[in-house]
């Protein structure tokens, strides 16, 4: 073996009880970050390139100038269902995904 995983099999049981102590509290120290939950609010306003993006899709309903294509090959039978669940379960996990433009009273977003 060579590498980490060598290095890791090498170590005696004691030192290797010692590493994993070790590893337990440095994680327990780290706290722990992730993406902050915003205030519940029915309206954010857009950055200036969402605002790009909305002008265009106004020059051009229906147009995608937004998209952004792309293709990936896969091999062996797909599960669709599993495929399913996971996109499904990545919108939900990212609110900006379900995000969406209206025009106010104005005519602005």
């Amino acid at each position: 073996m060579a590498g980490l995983e060598g290095r890791l099999a090498g170590l005696s049981p004691e030192k290797r009880e010692l590493l994993l102590a070790k590893l337990r509290e440095k994680r327990a120290q780290k706290p722990q970050t992730g993406i902050p939950v915003r205030e519940d609010r029915s309206s954010y306003p857009m950055t200036a390139a969402q605002r790009g993006f909305w002008v265009l899709e106004r020059l051009n309903p229906g147009l995608g100038v937004n998209n952004i294509p792309a293709a990936v090959r896969l091999r062996g039978q797909l599960d669709v269902a599993a495929l399913r669940r996971a996109l499904n379960f990545v919108v939900q996990r990212h609110e900006v995904l379900r995000a969406g433009f209206r025009a106010g009273p104005d005519g602005r977003p």
